[in-house]
Order: structure tokens, then sequence, then C-alpha cells
């Protein structure tokens, strides 16, 4: 598995299932796109990542509904931040990441589809799961609140493992928080890291704490 497969296919995932549309028909694609989000560069130096990239997944579908049909464009966005970590024998990798997503809250034909927004965190975590083999074994550790853009969620930490590239298996802690409506986006924040990583769980809940979100 590639150092960032884990959270990169996070925002894929989450892109292919959360699009919704409007409720005015076009012969056109509808377009809406997710404002980003991202953490200051201030606070994630601080924790000791860098930004990796911003990136963006566009995702088109077709609705249909009493009848009617209307195909939407959708863009995901997302902030990615790594910190290299040392592995033992596996030498120093840049297995900790932490990454920020967005994602429009859309509404087709008088429905609305916002599937993140209805999910619990296991199901966030079941998907990612579904979707990358190199993932295993996803165990709930616990819950605790979370302050994401001034709102008071969720966030759950999971055990599990994850192939690296080579063919080594790290046993790993994911974070995923709760869908938080930030203007007309969802956001939510998403943080994995090796298990022996001491302190690493309240460096990457700083990090959730801290999104920011251009609405």
């Amino acid at each position: 598995m590639r150092r960032r497969e884990l959270i990169a296919g996070a925002g894929i995932t989450l892109a292919a299932t959360s699009a919704g549309c409007t409720s005015v028909l076009n012969d056109e694609p509808v377009a809406f796109e997710a404002a980003l989000a991202q953490v200051p560069e201030s606070v994630a130096r601080d924790a000791g990542y860098e930004l990796d990239e911003f990136d963006q997944q566009v995702i088109e579908r077709t609705f249909e509904a009493a009848g009617q049909s209307q195909t939407v464009q959708v863009t995901n966005r997302t902030a990615e931040y790594e910190k290299a970590v040392e592995l033992g024998p596996l030498g120093e990798l840049r297995a900790a990441i932490f990454t920020a997503l967005s994602t429009p809250k859309v509404e087709v034909l008088g429905r609305t589809f916002n599937p993140v927004d209805d999910r619990s965190n296991e199901e966030l975590a079941e998907m990612i799961q579904d979707q990358y083999a190199d993932i295993g074994d996803l165990e709930v550790e616990h819950e605790a609140p979370v302050t994401v853009l001034g709102t008071d969620t969720t966030q759950t930490k999971f055990a599990g493992e994850i192939r690296m590239e080579g063919g080594e298996e790290i046993d790993i802690y994911l974070h995923v928080s709760s869908a938080v409506e930030s203007g007309d986006d969802l956001v939510i924040g998403v943080g994995a890291y090796p298990q022996q990583l001491p302190g690493e769980e309240d460096r990457v809940l700083t990090m959730m704490e801290a999104i920011e979100h251009d609405t």
C-alpha cells in the first residue's frame, strides 16, 4: 500500500457516495464544488506534519426521481498532511497522515442526498475498509467528543492494520470525525498513524479541532 492510500482512499470513497443534485432540471450537468477545509500551517507544524497537497475529486452522477433525471458534477476537496516517523527495521516512513475533507451539501429533484451526513463513524470506517483490502481488522477503541468548526461532534478511534507497499503489516489507529455542516458543505477530519507512535492521538485531535473552512 502506498504511503497516502489510506486517507486519499477515504476521500475518494466519500466522494463517490456523497453526490446530490439540484431541484432545477438542466440539460447540462449542474456543478457543485466544496470550499477548501484545511489546518492552519502553524498548527500542523507544531504537530510535526507538513502539507503534502491540496487535492480534489470530481464525481459525475445522474439521479432520477418521479420520472425526471438530472446529471450533477460534485467536486470534493481535501487538504492532506504527512509526517515522517521511525518504524524500526522499516526505517523512516511518512506513515502518519491527516486529511481534512469537504463535500458539498446538494439537493436534487426535491430530495436531499447527503450519505456522508447520515452515516455513523463506524459506517465511514467500513467504507474505507471495504474499498481498500490493504486495511484490515478495524475495531472501535473508543468514541470521544471533539469540536470541529465550532460544532460539538464525535470522533471515533479505531484499531486496525495496514499492509504497506513492501508487504509489511503495521498496526495503526484511525480517527474519523462525524461530518459537520459549514456553509454549503460537510466537513470531516480523518487521521491515521502507527500504533507505536506515542502521543500522536493528542496531535491528531488538535489538528482536527483546528480545521478551518472557507465558507
